[in-house]
């Protein structure tokens, strides 16, 4: 390795990145490697800057912040030929992407790692939505309808419960969605959705077992659809399905719809934005592909 981009976004999480970026930079350099530090603006086009750094014979890309921050980088490297591996330490608030790598969440643990050089390289998926990329999550409905909008505050007391919490607020202020999707696997037709999460990985909102049987690298987008449940407290019902869905606990299936493809057109007569990683994404329809295996990601000190 000869040369580290590190990215920090300085008002992820605890607002630590600067501390941690400026540690991991002299770690690296004792060890003889080029390294830059970039802070994010807002305002960033990654995809310019990591294809100049690549450029100067980039290898690593080096993420301190959330799924948002990692989301936002990946759609600078996704569309180049060449593409730097990277290594996303977790200084978000849910660190959705870190939890499905199965990567400790201790950062002193994984700066002790990649000091001692117990990494593991693993390729995995990217997904395509429209023109953008996505590396966790994408969402429809009135929990991502406010996940931008929700109070940074919030975010740091509740975690990734802010975003159910301030979405089921709202829900019975919400017209559910009519849902198609066309895929190779099948073609299905929806009505009544109060919400719907597409993920590339087994963790949502932090919730570890959600989608059970998926993997970062297994070549699937998976599709999970929450329907109108007819109950008088709707709010707390959809809270209590999200979050037993960690549970090992039957789910109540009348009220969702799972599905999973490596390809689909998903239309809706709704003009509503989709999320992606938290932030605000395309409209409907939607056209969703896997990437397989895309980019090369190093894991420190991987769980057994």
């Amino acid at each position: 390795m000869k040369q580290v981009l590190i990215i920090v976004n300085p008002n992820s999480g605890d607002k630590s990145g600067e501390t941690v970026g400026n540690t991991l930079q002299e770690q690296l350099e004792e060890n003889k490697i080029e390294t830059k530090i970039y802070q994010t603006t807002g305002e960033d086009n990654f995809k310019e800057l990591i294809q100049t750094e690549m450029d100067n014979n980039l290898d690593l890309v080096i993420t301190l912040g959330g799924d948002g921050t990692i989301s936002e980088v990946i759609n600078g490297i996704a569309p180049l030929e060449q593409r730097p591996k990277v290594l996303s330490l977790p200084l978000g608030t849910t660190n959705n992407f870190v939890r499905a790598l199965g990567m400790e969440l201790d950062l002193d643990h994984l700066l002790s790692a990649i000091e001692e050089n117990d990494i593991e390289e693993r390729g995995v998926d990217v997904g395509r939505i429209n023109d953008q990329y996505f590396i966790s999550t994408v969402s429809v409905g009135s929990i991502p309808e406010v996940a931008w909008k929700t109070d940074d505050h919030m975010k740091e007391e509740l975690g990734s419960l802010a975003y159910i919490f301030e979405g089921a607020k709202v829900i019975n202020e919400f017209t559910p969605l009519d849902i198609q999707i066309e895929s190779e696997e099948g073609n299905h037709v929806l009505d009544d959705v109060f919400l719907v999460i597409i993920g590339l990985t087994n963790s949502i909102f932090g919730i570890q077992r959600f989608f059970d049987e998926a993997t970062y690298d297994d070549g699937k987008i998976h599709f999970y659809a929450l329907k109108k449940s007819n109950l008088i407290n709707e709010a707390s019902s959809i809270i209590k399905h999200i979050i037993d869905r960690n549970n090992e606990e039957e789910v109540n299936d009348e009220l969702s719809f799972v599905t999973s493809f490596k390809k689909a057109k998903i239309r809706s007569s709704s003009s509503l934005n989709s999320a992606i990683d938290g932030e605000k994404g395309p409209e409907f329809p939607l056209e969703l592909e896997v990437l397989h295996k895309h980019i090369t990601f190093l894991i420190p000190n991987l769980k057994e």
